[in-house]
């Protein structure tokens, strides 16, 4: 699309007001005042409004080069005939009028063309030459020749250079889009990788039936906690399901995991957010509860005991599977200062609660030394 800017928009600007100064200088001669004034609404109404609305809308074809120069002509011809032809004192300058059109449309070639138009104009239809002379004329058309190549060549050289800003414009604005584009496709691949790595490294600490934290991760944060400086207290509770061989012999291996995954689900919705629940192996289960004395981690204990006792696991028919856990307790750092010792501590608790009849917390501190030292 052909767009009107920089010199062509100050070579407009002037061939729109070109006629104003020559308003004055009709004062001074006898013309035609109808003619000239439909001649001088004509003038706007064409280059004032329809050449910047219609002509310099989509590519500029030749039949509009060569309508809106043609009319131009015509007009100052008409123009120069009203006020009074070649002894008029608009002559032959008007005629500069359709030469500018012409540089601001084309460049060079359509300057020349026009030019060469203007002198037959002058010399055959005003027949300047009886009036002014032959080397008045000659001077006059070099005049208009020179004037009309070095506009031409001017505005073909800002309108090429603009041209080519404008292609550099695009290709930079095109690159751009592209890099960003390609940064998008980056940031959107590397934000992939990154999820995929949360992910992977979630399922390498996550049980892959109850979707508890495992045993690696039962380890990796035992060694956090307790090498981490100042110390806090964390009691740790090992849980195991009571004749859960007994549960797997006659309901089945598939009821078996059911019960597991439900277990897992009360435990996580009896305890804190912060709080720690692991599959440590089988159907035992571990919590770690930072920050936590020994009395509100029993108290933590008793609740998991209570709504695992009062469950329905499963039902078939009439029959409802129901069960009990053991629970051992022991804390850190009052009872042991090692993670080794602690998790054997909450163990030996654990199997104490079994010893004495199931479906009961034993805490550590409780157990006589002989059950301390097996």
């Amino acid at each position: 699309m052909y767009r009107i800017g920089g010199t062509d928009k100050v070579m407009w600007y002037l061939i729109a007001s070109a006629g104003l100064p020559y308003l004055f200088l009709l004062y001074f001669i006898k013309f035609d005042l109808v003619s000239l004034g439909f001649l001088v609404i004509f003038v706007f109404l064409f280059d004032w409004l329809f050449v910047p609305y219609y002509l310099f809308s989509g590519q500029l074809t030749l039949w509009k080069k060569a309508l809106t120069i043609g009319i131009n002509l015509l007009l100052a011809a008409l123009f120069i005939g009203v006020t009074g032809g070649a002894s008029s004192i608009f002559f032959p300058h008007f005629f500069l009028l359709p030469i500018l059109v012409a540089c601001v449309y084309g460049g060079v070639w359509e300057s020349l063309v026009t030019t060469g138009l203007v002198i037959l104009c002058s010399s055959y239809w005003f027949d300047g030459s009886a009036v002014y002379g032959v080397p008045y004329m000659f001077a006059q058309s070099l005049t208009l020749v020179l004037i009309s190549v070095v506009l031409g060549y001017v505005i073909a050289k800002e309108r090429d250079l603009r041209k080519k800003n404008e292609d550099l414009a695009k290709k930079l604005q095109t690159a751009y889009e592209e890099l960003d584009s390609s940064h998008q496709q980056l940031q959107a691949y590397t934000n992939l990788v990154e999820d995929m790595n949360e992910t992977m490294e979630q399922l390498a600490v996550t049980d892959e039936l109850t979707l508890l934290y495992n045993y690696r991760y039962f380890q990796e944060y035992l060694e956090s906690q307790l090498n981490a400086p100042g110390v806090q207290p964390l009691s740790l509770i090992m849980m195991d399901i009571d004749h859960f061989k007994q549960i797997n012999d006659k309901w089945g291996h598939q009821v078996g995991n059911e019960v597991l995954v439900k277990l897992a689900n009360i435990t996580k919705e009896t305890v804190r957010d912060k709080d720690i629940v692991v599959r440590y192996g089988g159907e035992e289960f571990a919590i770690m509860l930072p920050q936590v004395n020994l009395e509100g981690a029993y108290a933590v204990a008793e609740r998991i005991r209570a709504a695992a006792a009062d469950t329905v696991f499963y039902q078939y028919d009439s029959k409802e599977l129901r069960l009990t856990v053991s629970l051992g307790l022991t804390i850190f750092p009052d009872e042991t200062d090692n993670k080794s010792d602690l998790i054997s501590n909450a163990d030996k608790a654990m199997y104490k609660a079994k010893e004495l009849g199931k479906n009961r917390v034993v805490l550590y501190r409780d157990l006589d030394s002989s059950d301390k030292l097996m």
